[in-house]
């Protein structure tokens, strides 16, 4: 991007009005998102309440950084909306000196990678939270200003894809993949009762395994732990396990073959067929299915909309939703464990075309979300001006 070179207290000048708050005053204080997601407003309070900060009142059309997360990008544009609220002294309002540069230009400059590496160089510091951003290092920074018009037209088409990008995010959010899976539940109650009219109780399908290990026992043969957070909802895929360690609390080993469900929660739909040796924890039921049965088919059909419902329905007074075993064990599953018919090939495709659409979702949302970075640093892909010493990069 040709331009000439200007340092940026040049073209910017911070602009800060003092404000003594009144004590039986109402006052409304602004923040600012990271990742150029904009300013916010504090709910209003009496100036009494306020902290024992300086602040300032903000004006429209500001360039406001925050000196603490400007580094990630915690930089905005003030509106009219933001009018007399107040700025504490973590803000950094900035206004055009003369017309050499655009504010708008600026904003998105310095959330691209360059202008974004230029703002990290200004806020040194070995932790993030000790990362603050000094006026004189920022003011210090050399960066290459287009000519105005250029700069306008780049702000303009980049205001118009962030407008364009939101829209394709609000659209795909409709159907988010967390909705997609959400699916699963009915369509297996839909496939069941058509292969497999029956409603058996859960009890008659398997045996509740209460083999628990305590801190200090052999947990042999388990090697690792697997808990809720290693469980999908509603696909009953493992996404992970821990390795076994020192923790507190019983648990409980399972073997391969073993129908595991969460009682936790149970709305969280986690149930999940072990593939090895493990254990669990105590907010998990271990059904050990009868000889001749399916795990995978009495997973499936633990999954499915009607336990869904009834283990909600009977969990839902609860302040922390947990289904006895003696309840979990008298609801009914449509199923009676036997696979006579390839079922579980039909439930495990089924289940396999709705991950994969879940899958293309969040490709498409990544898509939407990488947007605008990409056309950014398409814009200002130029090799940015700076006259501070080259510090090292940071994750």
């Amino acid at each position: 991007m040709k331009g000439t070179a200007a340092r940026v207290g040049e073209v910017l000048v911070l602009d800060r009005i003092p404000v003594t708050p009144a004590a039986d005053a109402e006052y409304t204080s602004i923040g600012i998102r990271s990742f150029g997601r904009g300013l916010f407003h504090y709910d209003p309070q009496l100036g009494a309440n306020l902290p024992k900060l300086r602040f300032f009142a903000l004006e429209p059309n500001r360039l406001v950084v925050s000196n603490i997360k400007g580094w990630e990008g915690a930089i905005a544009l003030s509106s009219e909306a933001d009018r007399g609220c107040l700025a504490s002294s973590r803000f950094l309002p900035y206004a055009a000196r003369g017309s050499r540069i655009d504010l708008r230009w600026a904003y998105w400059f310095f959330l691209s990678e360059h202008g974004n590496r230029l703002i990290q160089m200004a806020s040194p510091g070995s932790a993030d939270r000790n990362r603050t951003l000094a006026i004189d290092r920022f003011e210090a920074l050399e960066i290459g200003l287009p000519p105005i018009d250029e700069q306008r037209r780049t702000a303009a088409r980049l205001d118009r894809l962030q407008e364009r990008a939101a829209s394709i995010t609000d659209i795909l959010a409709v159907n988010s993949p967390e909705s997609i899976l959400a699916m699963l539940p009915n369509l297996i109650d839909a496939i069941l009762h058509r292969y497999s009219p029956v409603m058996t109780r859960v009890e008659a399908l398997g045996d509740f395994i209460a083999d628990r290990v305590s801190r200090g026992d052999d947990p042999s043969p388990a090697r690792v732990f697997v808990g809720p957070n290693h469980i999908e909802s509603h696909t009953g895929r493992r996404l992970g396990f821990d390795p076994l360690g020192d923790d507190t609390g019983p648990k409980l080993r399972f073997r391969p073959g073993d129908v595991v469900y969460l009682r936790l929660r149970p709305y969280l739909n986690k149930v999940w067929v072990a593939d090895c040796n493990g254990l669990c924890s105590s907010d998990q039921i271990v059904l050990r299915p009868k000889p001749g049965l399916d795990s995978n088919l009495i997973a499936h059909g633990l999954r499915g909309l009607a336990v869904l419902s009834r283990a909600t329905e009977l969990t839902s007074s609860l302040q922390l939703p947990r289904i006895r075993q003696q309840q979990f064990a008298g609801i009914q599953v449509p199923t009676d464990g036997a696979d006579t018919g390839g079922l579980v090939q039909i439930l495990n495709d089924t289940r396999d075309r709705v991950v994969e659409l879940a899958n293309k979702r969040k490709q498409q949302m990544a898509g939407a979300k990488a947007l605008v970075p990409s056309i950014l640093n398409e814009a200002f892909g130029g090799r940015a001006k700076q006259s501070l010493p080259p510090m090292p990069d940071r994750p």
